[in-house]
Formats: structure tokens, C-alpha cells, sequence
């Protein structure tokens, strides 16, 4: 009874990106620069709405039917998925995005932050 209970608790911030997606259901969550003391001159935060499939395979899904707020992991209230994810289960994020204005010979960095095996 107790852990069901905590379960649905919110701290202040969480509560306020619950107020703020409800009013704006884009709004992304922690747009701040990762790293205030390396920051580039372009930059993409890609926190948000992800594509989110789990699977009992380590092949790539041919659709996914749900979806995740990143950059919040599954398990917590806020992701929007909210449940124990099976050790066992693969799980699958996808997303699209366009680089704008890339000139030939100019390069995309991907930074993930918190992945575990492979990105």
C-alpha cells in the first residue's frame, strides 16, 4: 500500500512540466545546454515525444505503439510509460529530426546521455 502510494508522488518541477504539457502538449522538458562550459554554436536539445516499442527480440519493430517522454526513463511517472520494464525486454526509441542549412563536409554529432547499451 505504501510504495503504490509514492508511486504517484511529483516533486514541484515535475508537477510544473505536468502543468506545462497539458497546456502545451510539445513542450519539451529540459531544453538547457548539458554542458554550459562546451557549448556550441548550433545546437538541437532532442527531448520530447520518442517513438517507444519494447520487444522480446533485439530486431528493430515494425511499428511502435507507444510513446515515451525523454528524458525520462520508463519506469517513472513522467515518461508517460510508468510501468517495471522485464529484464528480459529489448526496448526501441525512435525519433526524426531534420538538420537544417548542413553544407558539404560539415559533420552531426549525436550526444545520448544515459544510454546503457547500444545507441
Amino acid at each position: 500500500m505504501k510504495q503504490e502510494t509514492f508511486k504517484e508522488l511529483y516533486t514541484n518541477q515535475g508537477e510544473e512540466l505536468v502543468f506545462q504539457r497539458t497546456i502545451r502538449p510539445d513542450h519539451q522538458p529540459w531544453m538547457e545546454y548539458p554542458r554550459p562550459q562546451m557549448k556550441r554554436d548550433s545546437y538541437i536539445n532532442l527531448n520530447g515525444t520518442w517513438d517507444f516499442q519494447l520487444s522480446e527480440s533485439g530486431q528493430l519493430p515494425d511499428a511502435y505503439t507507444e510513446e515515451i517522454l525523454v528524458p525520462f526513463p520508463p519506469q517513472s511517472l513522467l515518461s508517460g510509460i510508468h510501468r517495471d520494464i522485464p529484464e528480459d525486454q529489448y526496448l526501441f526509441y525512435h525519433r526524426t529530426f531534420g538538420v537544417e542549412g548542413l553544407k558539404k563536409g560539415q559533420r552531426v554529432i549525436l550526444h545520448f546521455g544515459a544510454v546503457d547499451q547500444m545507441a
